[in-house]
């Protein structure tokens, strides 16, 4: 007998009938029009139509209510393409059927659901279902805690109000933080943060760390309240108008001054929640605060399962190969070196990405084992244990790919797509990328800056004080360049990850072959260079590269949440030409 934890014992040959745990089920997703979300519940019901109806929040926006936003944005969506293929003209009526959009948000307590809903639907739906898995790595900690804490309390709290129903919750395999090697399926209470086998777990609660974050938080607002930084915030703000050539008064000034001052408190932050993070072992508060959810799912009482995925990526079937949104991690990171950057992080580290469909199908087995009650607390998705790829071997597909696209394209005339399609960046460990990367660059060249700025006197002004102040824009740029890419570093050139997904082959095996061919779980059989450079690197140009200049051209503006890496691009190409690094389009 395969004694599982958090479920019933069952037989390893025992044959899983997906279709039949699925049948007639009605399922809360909450997450639902993410890139993850809407890829997973459109694959629920294309393989498995006997779904009874999905209850997918949404959040209102722009003047939209739910519905509106519901049927005018995401209907829209290219990932609904099987769906609209499948049903032809019956389509509206099958997705009016299986799917009713309801107003909500996993920040608000029970997720915004009105009370008369509960009403109506407790007793009626099997699980919720949190499908979230947008992964911002540098997240601000009170953002981080809004939704990765806040919101999974008030997931838990919504599965108990519908009558304790199961609960499937979406986290990351990167909750491994500082550890290496491999990384088992574990209860997240038996090794509840990565230093656990060094510290003492006596002085580790999750509700504790949700408490003392709250109190940095607002050490950080209050700093940002002191007035004679209400001074600096106003003078800071006037200096950046008159060098955008923007009024300096009214709601313009207004606007930019609490830009300033959130920008102070989030700096504020970052220091603050990473001090926490990396004393328990997190490299920040993403994973800091996403390992904070899985345990107060882990000990809500509610029979539960937690679904990591590694880096979710291109899709390599569903709904078609190729298919992205949104600015993912791998993005930025291409993106750069195809542009020219010559500097990224990495080494013989294992990256492990996984198509964005292949987590979709093992979502979709993990919510039958839920349903059946035999599933274990923790599925992890990945690649590295089976087919594992190196850093080092993507990086030299991304070599590729920039030649070919160069030559293919012939922008920006020949002499430029000579030198892009012959001149390929560098693969630094993190020893080198502290010591000679980007950031080291700016110091030096800021040295020389300012030795230049000093000498700038007399006749030799006019000639010093221009060269000073465009080594002065390049040093920033560098940093800004450095500081996007010290985010990836903890995973591409730090820790050496092998994500165990033992759980997920077990459950696997208890197919029948149907289901085998419907859930499309074979990571062991990706060919990475076909995917990269034929799926994923296509799918980029053609659904994200195009979203990522456009941000790059917009405006600076006041952060909106889960933007911190588009942020960061947005301010490096808004103040800078960044050349080699991040070309404005």
């Amino acid at each position: 007998m395969d004694k599982r934890l958090n479920g019933a014992s069952r037989e390893v040959a025992a044959r899983l009938d997906v279709a039949a745990q699925l049948s007639g089920r009605k399922l809360v997703v909450v997450g639902g029009t993410g890139f993850l979300g809407k890829v997973w519940w459109s694959f629920l019901l294309s393989r498995y139509p006997g779904v009874a109806r999905l209850y997918l929040v949404v959040r209102p926006k722009r003047g939209q209510t739910a519905e509106e936003r519901f049927w005018n944005e995401i209907v829209a969506n290219d990932v609904l393409r099987p769906l609209r293929e499948e049903h032809g003209d019956q389509f509206e009526s099958f997705l009016r059927e299986k799917v009713m959009p309801i107003a909500g948000d996993v920040v608000q307590p029970l997720c915004g659901l009105e009370p008369a809903l509960r009403d109506e639907l407790r007793g009626e739906v099997a699980a919720v279902v949190n499908a979230a898995g947008i992964v911002d790595f540098d997240p601000p900690l009170d953002e981080a805690l809004e939704v990765n804490a806040f919101g999974v309390q008030n997931l838990v709290a919504l599965a108990k109000d519908l009558g304790g129903v199961p609960l499937m919750h979406t986290s990351t395999c990167f909750v491994a933080g500082s550890r290496t090697g491999f990384i088992e399926e574990r209860d997240p209470r038996e090794h509840p943060f990565p230093r656990a086998d060094e510290l003492a777990t006596v002085h580790w609660d999750p509700d504790r760390e949700i408490a003392e974050c709250l109190d940095v938080v607002e050490q950080a607002r209050h700093r940002g309240n002191d007035a004679f930084r209400q001074s600096r915030f106003l003078d800071e703000a006037k200096k950046n108008l008159l060098e955008r050539g923007e009024p300096g008064r009214g709601a313009t000034l207004d606007a930019e001054i609490e830009r300033v001052k959130r920008k102070f408190i989030e700096a504020q932050l970052a220091e603050m929640g990473m001090e926490r993070a990396k004393f328990w072992g997190f490299p920040n508060t993403y994973t800091y605060t996403k390992a904070i959810g899985e345990q107060i799912v882990a000990s809500s009482g509610l029979r539960f399962t937690i679904v990591r995925p590694a880096i979710v990526e291109s899709t390599l079937v569903f709904p078609f190969p190729g298919w992205n949104e949104g600015i993912n991690t791998s993005a930025p990171l291409i993106y750069i070196l195809r542009e020219g950057g010559l500097q990224i992080p990495g080494g013989d580290n294992f990256l492990d990405f996984i198509p964005c469909d292949m987590v979709a199908g093992g979502m979709t087995l993990s919510l039958a084992e839920l349903l059946e009650g035999t599933a274990p607390p923790v599925y992890q998705y990945g690649s590295s244990d089976s087919n594992p790829c190196t850093m080092r071997r993507f990086f030299e597909l991304t070599g590729l790919y920039k030649r070919r696209y160069w030559q293919r394209t012939g922008r920006g005339g020949p002499a430029l797509g000579f030198i892009q399609a012959h001149f390929e960046g560098s693969l630094l460990d993190k020893e080198q990328f502290t010591r000679i990367g980007p950031k080291a660059i700016a110091r030096g060249v800021k040295g020389v800056s300012e030795t230049m700025r000093k000498a700038a006197v007399g006749p030799a002004a006019a000639l010093l004080q221009p060269t000073a102040k465009a080594l002065s824009g390049f040093a920033e740029q560098q940093r800004r360049v450095g500081d996007v890419l010290g985010v990836f570093v903890p995973f591409t050139a730090e820790y050496k990850y092998i994500f165990r997904c033992d759980n997920m082959r077990a459950a696997r095996a208890r197919l029948g072959e149907e289901d085998v061919q419907r859930i499309n779980w074979d990571p062991e059989h990706i060919d990475w260079r076909y995917w990269f450079l034929e799926v994923h690197c296509v799918g980029l140009e053609k659904w994200v590269f195009p979203l990522l200049e456009e941000r790059l051209k917009r405006p600076r503006r006041a952060p909106r949440r889960h933007e911190t890496l588009p942020r960061m691009l947005d301010e490096m190409a808004e103040r800078y030409d960044l050349g080699v690094a991040l070309q404005r389009t």
